[in-house]
């Protein structure tokens, strides 16, 4: 298993970040999300909390399975992420996690890998590929920083 894990302050409440974290809203800020082009819920959703509730899934594109693992609002968002890919297939987490203070707010963004096979383990475990990962996961945050500054 690795991990990789960047934050970032913003100055808002945890409520204007947590409406961004939720599956259809990732598609606003993460660009590798947007490549998916398609997204839809594969289980009801009847309204917002319920885009929330532990256990609802979504599928992005045709590769990339979601599952919500726990949900605290306004404090902590877990998805699990199965894809299919050139690698084969992979799995992980991408835990969201908000500390509030004052006048702003640390979002903590973190992805956990975990390896099926061994071909995905050398290069997920590569220098490179930590690298663009850790800069993917700062140009994100950048991005939704961006959002929220632009409504204040």
């Amino acid at each position: 298993m690795i991990k990789f894990e960047k934050s970032i302050f913003i100055k808002t409440s945890s409520d204007e970040i947590w409406k961004l974290l939720v599956a259809d809203r990732l598609v606003e800020w993460q660009p590798y999300m947007k490549k998916m082009k398609e997204f839809k819920y594969l289980t009801d959703v009847n309204s917002l909390s319920d885009k929330y509730q532990v256990g609802k899934t979504m599928l992005f594109g045709n590769t990339c399975h979601y599952e919500i693992l726990e949900s605290i609002k306004n404090e902590r968002l877990k998805y699990r992420a199965y894809e299919s890919n050139f690698l084969g297939d992979q799995c992980g987490e991408v835990i969201f996690s908000i500390k509030q203070s004052k006048d702003e707010c640390e979002l903590i963004y973190a992805f956990v890998f975990d390896f099926p096979n061994r071909r995905s383990k050398i290069i997920y475990d590569n220098y490179f590929f930590r690298k663009w990962l850790e800069n993917r996961l700062r140009i994100e945050l950048e991005i939704l920083k961006g959002i929220i500054e632009k409504k204040l």
